[in-house]
């Protein structure tokens, strides 16, 4: 039976997303004991990546109606979805940052590392002139949710999309405020930070243009473990699956 009234998870969800918002998308997700054991006035980094997954599965419900419908569905027949991977896109100029962020994948590494991620493995694209990374959790490598980071290689593109490119990004802004970079920097060196600090970090506006979050599948996917690399090959699907995978 999942708890989801004084768990921290629990409480962080709610704390963002507003009581009512706030349960009925912990409602909607199946997730494992282990990551809702925690209590008390200390975060983990664990808890909050934890929640910090759920609360972006809410922006993909609240925007993306196909997906809010598919979950429905499962709703229906008494199935909560399981998030398993999500997809967060980003450019790579070959000088420089993003505008106002860093350069590719690192706009979302500083977020992931403090918060327990590792890269796991590395997937060069050549054909999509992209490079993708797989980021898992140490603590729960095969519960926490996934990201997929792909770094899109402007400088392989001819100077039409480079101008293009910098038009649109350019103009970038950092959703990241100095007290949220402060909890990050305490998860980074403590591993946990009281539940106070922890409430209060969430970007400053909406996540960065380059990022995306893939609506929920019906695919299962394999899941990534920091101790056991996939072997090169086609890239993991980054969507939520509905079924525990297989490792």
């Amino acid at each position: 039976m999942q708890d989801l009234h004084t768990s921290t998870v629990a409480r962080l969800v709610r704390a963002h997303l507003g009581d009512e918002i706030g349960a009925v998308t912990l409602a909607a997700l199946n997730m494992t004991p282990a990551l809702l054991s925690d209590e008390g006035e200390r975060v983990s980094r664990a808890s909050m990546a934890t929640a910090l997954g759920a609360a972006l599965f809410r922006t993909v419900l609240d925007g993306v109606p196909s997906a809010a419908g598919y979950v429905g569905e499962r709703l229906e027949i008494d199935t909560r979805i399981t998030l398993d991977h999500g997809a967060l896109r980003t450019i790579l100029f070959p000088d420089g940052p993003t505008g106002a962020l860093p350069g590719g994948q690192e706009a979302f590494a500083r977020i992931l590392r403090p918060l327990g991620y590792v890269e796991a493995a590395q997937y060069p694209l050549p054909r999509l002139r992209m490079t993708g990374h797989a980021w898992c959790h140490l603590d729960h490598p095969e519960d926490i949710l996934q990201y997929f980071v792909s770094e899109l290689h402007v400088d392989q593109f001819d100077a039409g999309f480079a101008a293009a490119a910098h038009r649109v990004f350019d103009t970038s802004v950092d959703p990241l405020s100095a007290q949220a970079k402060a909890v990050l920097d305490r998860f980074a060196a403590e591993g946990s930070v009281p539940f106070a600090e922890a409430e209060r970090f969430s970007p400053s506006s909406s996540p960065p243009s380059t990022a995306r979050m893939n609506p929920p599948s019906k695919t299962t996917t394999k899941r990534c473990s920091p101790s056991r690399r996939k072997p090169p090959g086609s890239p993991p699907r980054a969507t939520p699956s509905t079924t525990r995978p297989t490792a």
